[in-house]
């Protein structure tokens, strides 16, 4: 959903551009920085559903429990080695070493609210033409705020969705009836806007089974049930 064009290359370079850096790399640096910071946005995604992402991370991620785990991770070589690789045209060569431990993070250093990748990609935009929807858990009720018990709703919120369903859950949130008729209401409703199904949608599952229904919010209404 991101085209960061060259925004990483400049955050990570102190400001220089792409165009600056890459006369400097190798036929292989270079090919490694275009697949991980030179992305582009997939264009035959058209329509997204965040079930309780850390947009923002999580603050579970800086406990001292958790700190020590991550001091338990021992990362592959190989990863070491091509992030080496991408270091040196970025920082220079004589600054990769004092800069490789830094800039190497396990999944638990990115999921931290203050960790600098997490940071830079929040800069970010999202893309405009694809409608969103997120479903967010609250361990504690069906409304907006509190914590899924390990992601904040402040981390999992996005204002531009086009809908928001906040269920009573904790973190696995797609196991809940009320996530799972949710997925199902928004995939139908993805069917009748790109005109794939003519065809009437079947009776709608009635959500007899589903203790706590969720409440929506910023939501469109849609015929199909």
């Amino acid at each position: 959903l991101q085209d960061p064009g060259d925004r990483l290359i400049r955050l990570a370079s102190g400001g220089r551009s792409w165009e600056e850096i890459s006369p400097k790399c190798t036929p292989e640096q270079r090919k490694i920085i275009e697949e991980l910071v030179l992305y582009k946005s997939v264009p035959s995604v058209r329509r997204v559903i965040f079930l309780a992402v850390p947009h923002r991370g999580a603050k579970m991620a800086q406990y001292f429990q958790v700190r020590l785990i991550a001091r338990l991770i021992k990362l592959p070589g190989g990863l070491v080695k091509n992030v080496s690789k991408i270091m040196e045209p970025i920082v220079g060569k004589q600054n990769v070493a004092s800069r490789i431990q830094a800039n190497i993070r396990t999944g638990l250093d990115e999921l931290s609210p203050k960790d600098h990748t997490l940071r830079a990609i929040q800069t970010l935009p999202l893309r405009a033409d694809v409608p969103i929807h997120s479903i967010i858990g609250n361990h504690k009720k069906d409304t907006p705020g509190g914590s899924d018990g390990i992601v904040e709703y402040s981390s999992s919120h996005l204002d531009q969705v086009r809908s928001e369903l906040v269920v009573q859950s904790g973190h696995s949130v797609q196991m809940h009836p009320a996530a799972i008729y949710e997925v199902r209401r928004i995939l139908l409703e993805h069917l009748k806007e790109e005109n794939i199904c003519e065809a009437a949608a079947p009776d709608p599952i009635p959500p007899l089974s589903i203790p706590k229904s969720g409440r929506r919010i910023e939501d469109t209404p849609c015929s199909i049930p």
